[in-house]
């Protein structure tokens, strides 16, 4: 993975403006909310597995992000994203949901609709964009997952949590396989 942005790369007066930037050249058009005088601290690292976007974002700065209608209509992204939260407890809002998460769980949330996800102290996320055309599931099935918190303590999320957190922390080492010759 590449680091896009560390804000300890830039001067203090510039971190909000960059990394206002950062997130919304790697997640998207997003209203970043971040109480006045609160200090910037973070680092987001970008990389991609075949169509997959991954990344991960860590962060010791209490914020939230909005992704509102008008966002939307300005970056129509038609990308499910997969958070898994590594650290922290932030909370996920979407279709009248709310998904508290916790370390090792992970949500899914649908990027053509508004959300907000929430960070009231440090925390660190990895991220995954997967095209929405890449699922073949039912619509209806995939709207009953959305910000519904995952655990990872049992069921599906103990087999999917740990891959995840390994396919983020290594996703530079993964490449597509080298092609073969035809065999008769």
């Amino acid at each position: 993975m590449d680091v896009l942005i560390s804000t300890d790369d830039v001067p203090p007066a510039g971190r909000y403006n960059a990394w206002l930037s950062a997130i919304c050249d790697t997640v998207g058009l997003l209203d970043v909310r971040i109480d006045k005088g609160v200090p910037v601290h973070g680092e987001i690292r970008t990389g991609r597995l075949g169509p997959v976007g991954v990344g991960t974002v860590v962060t010791t700065t209490p914020h939230s992000v909005h992704r509102t209608p008008g966002l939307i209509r300005r970056d129509s992204t038609e990308v499910y994203r997969v958070a898994l939260v590594v650290a922290g407890c932030p909370v996920l809002r979407q279709r009248d949901r709310e998904a508290r998460l916790r370390q090792g769980e992970f949500a899914i949330y649908d990027c053509t609709e508004p959300y907000v996800f929430a960070h009231s102290s440090s925390s660190q996320l990895a991220l995954f964009n997967i095209p929405q055309q890449l699922l073949a599931l039912p619509r209806d099935l995939v709207t009953r997952l959305l910000a519904v918190p995952i655990a990872a303590d049992h069921g599906v999320g103990a087999l999917v949590s740990p891959l995840l957190h390994r396919l983020s922390r290594d996703s530079g080492c993964y490449s597509p396989p080298a092609p073969r010759g035809c065999r008769r």
